[in-house]
């Protein structure tokens, strides 16, 4: 491969969303009222207060997205005190979501199970949509047996993905092992370019966004609210960037939770520099991998690239956004597997398993049906380094 390459240094980069959305700091100001009274610990979290920004529309389909859409990046946890999603690693289902459905739906306070489908009833209760519309369900299944009508079905119309063509707000069902039955579902965020991008509960245990080839064989059928009529994707706007920042204070703190009173974490010293993946709604507080910080003592990096999904099923294509490395002759953008050293010059290092030139694009594309499912990173040359990664999968539920 033919490389020219200046000094090279990295920052990891942020992901940009699938169609362009951007689902942190809305500039909603509507209050949304919650229909119960949540966890302390969901109260005092960043999703408590992306969920009262929410402003609904009173398009139903339209305001299940906007609420699930406040929820991205919530992780499940491995006791009650963690229901604010912040536990990145928790993998016992204590999450909000079952504290709300539990004792409210099921009258069981411990009922701390599967929660991909708890996920989709609480934001359609918290959306104002009536049960009329969409049952409350702790299972992934339409319609199921009538004898079964308390909370095991959503109780939707049925719709098969060969001759139907999804919309915002609609559910989508998977299956992971080839039965024609749901085993986990989503909700649907948008529709492009032959994918269906989604917002899922209890994706490997959090709440993410996801995209899929409109034939995926993990998509089994899609569900549509009861009256519901049409929905539209929603839009974000943002005054903040997603992306990498220069500390600039002598010692920048890093806290569990956006308030300076919270418990100190750890610390980033003077020109670190760091990824932000997501604000409080007025922007004061980010968050980066290891924690929050204040975004009075951090300086934004606009020399930078990002990617539009943060999980790709096998064969979708990887779209590259180059920032402004086509500022440099010679750029240009490689994909990498973790853990290989990615610089060819250096001992060990490997060729990119894929890689593209940038010249005046202002994004590359990459096909990922060659690649092995596991997880990689984007990596651009020009006078410094960048990087972003990115996960191809099959997908996990």
């Amino acid at each position: 491969m033919k490389k020219f390459t200046r000094r090279i240094f990295s920052a990891v980069l942020t992901f940009a969303i699938a169609a362009g959305l951007l689902p942190l700091r809305m500039e909603n100001v509507q209050a949304l009222t919650m229909t119960y009274e949540p966890s302390s610990y969901y109260r005092s979290s960043v999703y408590y207060s992306r969920l009262t920004g929410v402003a609904l529309t009173g398009n139903p389909k339209t305001d299940l997205v906007l609420v699930a859409a406040s929820q991205v990046g919530y992780h499940e946890g491995n006791s009650r005190s963690e229901l604010g999603g912040g536990n990145t690693s928790g993998t016992a289902n204590y999450t909000e979501y079952a504290y709300w459905f539990g004792p409210r739906v099921r009258g069981d306070s411990n009922f701390w199970y599967a929660w991909c489908a708890m996920f989709i009833s609480w934001c359609a209760r918290q959306a104002g949509i009536p049960e009329s519309m969409i049952n409350n369900s702790s299972m992934a299944t339409c319609s199921g047996n009538p004898s079964l009508s308390g909370s095991y079905a959503f109780h939707i119309e049925k719709k098969t993905k060969d001759t139907y063509t999804p919309q915002a707000g609609d559910m989508i069902f998977f299956s992971s092992s080839g039965t024609a039955s749901g085993q986990h579902v989503g909700i649907v965020e948008s529709v492009s370019g032959g994918y269906v991008h989604t917002i899922e509960g209890n994706a490997s245990n959090q709440v993410l966004r996801r995209s899929y080839a409109l034939t995926s064989s993990q998509i089994v059928y899609y569900g549509v609210m009861n009256g519901a009529g049409g929905g539209t994707a929603p839009s974000y706007e943002t005054t903040w960037d997603i992306g990498t920042y220069t500390v600039t204070a002598s010692a920048l703190n890093i806290r569990q939770y956006p308030t300076a009173s919270s418990a100190k974490t750890g610390s980033y010293p003077n020109g670190s520099i760091v990824t932000i993946y997501e604000y409080l709604t007025d922007g004061s507080w980010g968050r980066t991998d290891d924690g929050w910080i204040s975004m009075n003592y951090v300086s934004r990096r606009y020399e930078t690239i990002s990617i539009d999904a943060q999980t790709y099923e096998k064969g979708a294509p990887i779209t590259v956004y180059t920032g402004n490395t086509g500022n440099y002759p010679e750029a240009w953008i490689g994909l990498y597997r973790q853990g290989e050293v990615e610089d060819p010059y250096t001992a060990g290092g490997v060729e990119a398993r894929v890689y593209e030139y940038v010249g005046s694009n202002s994004s590359v594309t990459f096909d990922s049906s060659s690649l092995a499912a596991g997880s990689y990173y984007v990596r651009a040359y020009c006078s410094g380094g960048l990087s972003a990664y990115v996960k191809i999968s099959d997908p996990v539920f």
